[in-house]
C-alpha cells in the first residue's frame, strides 16, 4: 500500500506489507475473540454501535501487545477536511475507522464498515454507500488501497457469493469503475488472504492522487 504525498517531487509513502498483514490479521482475531465472548453491543442493530463497540475491543492495550500492533494507531470517525471554491474549509468524508502507519507521513488506511444479512437491499448499501466512496475520492483519495468490512447477520459463505454475483453485474461494474483481476470484476482470493475475502479494483475520479485503488473485502460473521 502506498501513499500519494500532494507536495512536489515529493515521493510516496509506504505502509509496509509485513505491517499490513499483522494489522489485518489482527482485525479478523480480535473478532473472532469478540464473537466468543458476545459482548452486550454484539446484538446491536445500529451500525454506529456495532462499529464503536470493535473500535474500543481493537484499541485495548492488551491485545493491541499481544499482537505485536505497535507501529501506528487507530481512530474512529476520522474526518477529512478541504477547502471549497469560495476557500471555506468543509468535512468531505467521515470515514468508520482508520488506521494511521507510525510512518514519517505515512498511510492510512481506511476500514469502511457496513452491515450485512444475505438480503439484496443492504448488499446495494455496501456497494452504493461504500464502495463507491472510495471510487469518487470520498475516502482516500490519496491512497491505492481501502478496506471495507461487511458486518454479516447471517452465513458468510452466502454473502460472499451473493457479492461476488452482485458485483460482477454489468451495471454496477459500470457504477463503481471495476476492473478485472483473477475474475472480470474482482479478484478472488484477496491479494490478503487469508485476513481479507476478495478484491475489487476500480479506476477512480480525476481529482484523486491515486488514479486506482484496490478494496479489500473483509467479511465477519456475527
Amino acid at each position: 500500500m502506498k501513499r500519494i504525498i500532494d507536495a512536489p517531487d515529493a515521493a510516496p509513502t509506504l505502509f509496509p506489507a509485513p505491517d499490513l498483514a499483522q494489522l489485518l490479521a489482527y482485525v479478523r482475531a480480535v473478532w473472532d475473540e469478540l464473537r466468543l465472548l458476545s459482548p452486550v453491543w454484539w446484538s446491536a442493530q445500529r451500525e454506529t454501535v456495532l462499529v464503536a463497540g470493535f473500535f474500543e475491543a481493537l484499541t485495548n492495550d492488551e491485545r493491541l501487545m499481544h499482537h505485536g500492533v505497535g507501529f501506528g494507531h487507530l481512530i474512529l470517525e476520522a474526518s477529512k477536511v478541504k477547502l471549497d471554491a469560495t476557500g471555506m474549509p468543509k468535512i468531505k468524508g467521515r470515514t468508520d475507522i482508520v488506521f494511521l502507519h507510525g510512518s514519517h507521513m505515512g498511510p492510512a488506511l481506511v476500514m469502511e464498515f457496513k452491515r450485512l444479512n444475505n438480503g439484496s437491499s443492504l448488499r446495494g448499501h455496501y456497494v452504493k454507500e461504500g464502495v463507491r466512496r472510495f471510487v469518487t475520492g470520498q475516502y482516500s483519495p490519496e491512497a491505492d488501497l481501502g478496506m471495507m468490512v461487511g458486518l454479516v447477520l447471517g452465513s458468510v459463505a452466502t454473502e460472499r457469493a451473493a457479492l461476488l454475483s452482485h458485483f460482477s453485474k454489468p451495471a454496477v461494474v459500470a457504477a463503481i469503475q471495476s476492473k478485472a483481476m483473477s475474475h472480470p470484476a474482482y479478484g478472488d482470493p484477496s491479494q490478503d488472504t487469508p485476513s481479507v475475502d476478495f478484491d475489487t479494483l476500480h479506476d477512480r475520479a480525476a481529482g484523486c492522487l491515486a488514479a486506482e485503488i484496490r478494496v479489500g473485502h473483509i467479511l465477519l460473521e456475527r
